[in-house]
């Protein structure tokens, strides 16, 4: 990983900040992105204390405009992105929606990955071309509300969880089928107590940090993709933690695939 760029978002905490500083003796250069300046620069000072290097990316992945500000800052910077890894999630306790209109969870967990990975396309091909975006096992019970992707009617924050990792999922495996100089795959990390709980009750998250893993094992398949020599052309591919699995039928299913992006290409504003 000498001398190669890796982007990480959400790693101001949780999972991102475990995959940051998992980076930290790879010779890497790691691109810490966070919604805020405080939490970015946190996480990099212990990237740099454990022996590692990088720069901070501030974008708020809720916002279009934030992102494509930070992606053009970047890129005034630097020319190539060698891996991607979408980490950021939300898992909304009630339906809230971004500037643009779209529920949260939709916005940040499926717009988002798929707009900064389009603004990279170029960079990321310039360099190893890995995109690593976090699904869950959550999507194996999501459902494609093609009628209602915002789910205006019926909400519930584990319904939009769900569907929003089954598409990232889905889209994961059409951007490796239309792109093949990109690497795209899917990972469900496993389920520590992060932030992402933060809706829950206090009972509910006080089991889930008693009874689940860690940040740092939880970082672990991201960093197995982005690191290791065996998965360099791995693509289109749904892991659960370090395993190959096999993903949900609407995953392989071309047509669904198909019909979804161009649904959120439209909505992204992406030709």
């Amino acid at each position: 990983m000498e001398n190669k760029t890796v982007i990480v978002t959400g790693a101001g905490a949780g999972i991102g900040r475990a995959t940051v500083l998992g980076l930290a003796n790879t010779g890497a250069h790691v691109v810490v992105s966070a919604r805020s300046e405080a939490s970015a620069g946190a996480v990099l000072d212990q990237l740099v204390q454990s022996g590692g290097k990088g720069e901070t990316l501030v974008m708020d992945l809720a916002s279009p405009e934030s992102i494509r500000n930070g992606v053009a800052g970047f890129l005034e910077k630097h020319e190539r992105v060698d891996v991607l890894i979408n980490n950021a999630g939300v898992w909304a306790g009630e339906r809230v929606t971004t500037g643009e209109g779209f529920e949260v969870t939709w916005g940040v967990n499926v717009l988002a990955p798929f707009r900064l990975t389009h603004l990279l396309g170029d960079a990321l091909r310039r360099g190893d071309g890995k995109v690593i975006n976090l699904s869950s096992s959550q999507h194996y019970k999501g459902n494609i509300h093609w009628d209602d992707l915002q789910l205006h009617q019926n909400y519930k924050g584990e319904r939009a969880y769900q569907q929003s990792k089954l598409a990232i999922t889905m889209l994961s495996a059409e951007q490796a089928a239309r792109d093949a100089d990109l690497k795209v795959n899917a990972v469900h990390p496993g389920v520590a107590g992060t932030d992402l709980f933060r809706n829950f009750p206090a009972f509910i998250r006080f089991w889930i940090n008693l009874l689940m893993s860690t940040p740092e094992k939880c970082a672990q398949p991201s960093l197995m993709l982005a690191t290791q020599p065996e998965y360099a052309e791995t693509t289109g591919k749904f892991f659960y933690k370090r395993k190959l699995r096999e993903p949900h039928a609407m995953v392989n299913d071309t047509d669904a695939r198909k019909r979804l992006w161009e649904v959120v290409s439209k909505q992204a504003g992406i030709d």
